[in-house]
């Protein structure tokens, strides 16, 4: 071999380990800028807003002593997000509601907002099938429903979901003076569909009004089985995506009382695809077989519970604490949403891009059915003052039970952003003005050593900030709070 090609091969060699070396630089540099973290799920319960049990009560005219702060204060530290609020008005059943029994219920609003809970609200003329008076005439419930729009509207933000109510004993649509008792037909519901219409109109668009059976949606609207609410029109705005269900004889027998018209298998499957983007709860009325844990479980499964009354039916809910099924009922009512990992950005440079991807599950039984912010926020760990957010392009209601989600966003880091470590929180807040800033209304994830319950972030990671790396970034960016 010629010193000439020596020369070529020693060149050669050379070339192919610097370039070796550059790759395993890059390589060691992409792992250094980026960071994979795996987390634990928290195996208790999860105390969240607008799902789990609800606690029982009821506000009849002419004897009704409001809430107060302090009272939903207590009904929210013994582990309660949700109260319903039932009011009975026999003194209205021929004359409009008085503007003292209006103010109850504006206190009653006032007192979920500062005491941190929501409600299950329904209104009704009776609470007892053999009153006087089971319920209204259609055109002064109407004027009724109107007087109340302005409340339904102004204190949206602490209702969770409108039971319809209105219609018979217990407004649970049975039992009437006014409207056709035990209906069939189309034509035949049309006075309850008067009822529907006016409360969807006098309710903001973003609540849900919850219907007793799922035959009274199908008759009320002419819908056949397969006209259900979809992936593709839930969360459209329309009355139809708007009209859940409530059951309040859950697990009493295999038509629940009448809830499926005997049993109809077609009115079920329709409630189980239904609720998977409806809100859906209620109550249980009398112990069965059908109640036993075994079948208690699938049963809230398959037609995605979010919420259920603790205060009734006692011997069925005694049954789930003595049979062991309690604290899944528990964990698992509505949403329970658990971060599994996160890949992160792991130095950023102020002016440059920070990069997230998260993956997490829902194990609930049904996702969030109200709207809900997403937000990332940096909390510098040496100055706490020092703080920012931006927020994110996802939308929890999607969330659905048992899939696996990513959620992945890149944003920009401030350039006048101080050097230092900062804390990375997830922030599911309410989206609404008066109760985003409170931590009581937000979503705590379902792993450990996450939750701050001073602020109601999730803490997801920790990031350094340090001079920039290249050229700022213009598109979303950190804004400081």
């Amino acid at each position: 071999m010629s010193m000439k090609q020596i020369g070529y091969l020693i060149l050669s060699f050379l070339l192919f380990f610097a370039c070796s070396c550059s790759d395993e630089s890059d390589n060691n540099a992409q792992e250094e800028q980026s960071v994979e973290k795996y987390y634990i799920e928290n195996g208790s319960a999860i105390m969240n807003p607008e799902r789990g049990f609800y606690t029982y009560r009821e506000f009849v005219s002419g004897r009704a002593a409001p809430l107060t702060a302090e009272s939903v204060r207590n009904v929210y530290n013994e582990g309660y997000s949700l109260i319903y609020t039932v009011y009975y008005m026999p003194d209205f059943v021929d004359k409009l509601i008085s503007d003292d029994y209006l103010q109850v219920v504006k206190t009653n609003m006032e007192a979920l907002r500062a005491g941190g809970c929501k409600a299950v609200l329904r209104f009704a003329y009776s609470d007892n099938q053999n009153s006087a008076a089971l319920d209204a005439p259609w055109e002064l419930t109407k004027k009724h429903i109107e007087q109340l729009k302005p409340i339904l509207r102004e204190y949206v933000d602490v209702i969770y979901v409108l039971q319809a109510g209105l219609v018979g004993a217990w407004g649970e649509w049975y039992y009437t003076d006014n409207y056709i008792f035990q209906p069939e037909t189309e034509e035949d519901y049309l006075p309850r569909k008067n009822v529907l219409e006016a409360l969807l109109d006098a309710l903001p668009q973003e609540r849900m009004v919850a219907i007793r059976t799922p035959g009274a949606k199908i008759k009320s609207y002419g819908l056949s089985i397969a006209d259900t609410v979809t992936v593709a029109t839930a969360f459209n705005g329309s009355k139809l995506s708007r009209l859940g269900g409530h059951n309040d004889c859950f697990l009493a027998d295999n038509d629940d009382r009448g809830t499926y018209n005997g049993a109809n298998r077609d009115y079920k499957r329709f409630w189980q695809y239904e609720t998977r983007y409806l809100s859906m709860g209620g109550e249980t009325c009398q112990p069965s077989t059908y109640s036993e844990c075994f079948n208690a479980l699938e049963e809230f499964e398959k037609y995605h519970w979010s919420y259920i009354n603790i205060d009734y039916h006692q011997s069925v809910i005694n049954n789930w604490i003595v049979d062991g099924c309690m604290t899944e009922i528990k964990k698992r009512l509505g949403y329970r949403l658990v971060l599994i990992s996160g890949q992160y950005t792991n130095q950023v440079g102020a002016g440059d891009a920070f990069e997230m991807n998260l993956k997490l599950t829902n194990r609930g039984w049904a996702s969030p059915v109200n709207s809900r912010n997403v937000e990332v926020i940096f909390i510098s760990k040496s100055d706490n003052g020092k703080r920012y957010k931006v927020a994110i392009d996802a939308d929890p209601r999607l969330w659905y039970p048992q899939e696996e989600q990513e959620v992945s966003t890149k944003f920009g880091i401030p350039s006048d952003m101080p050097h230092g470590e900062y804390n990375v929180y997830l922030n599911l807040p309410d989206p609404k003005g008066t109760l985003a800033d409170n931590p009581q209304f937000s979503i705590q994830l379902a792993n450990l050593d996450m939750w701050d319950s001073a602020t109601g972030y999730n803490k997801i990671h920790t990031v350094t900030v340090s001079g920039s790396k290249g050229n700022a970034y213009s598109s979303d960016i950190l804004k400081e709070f």
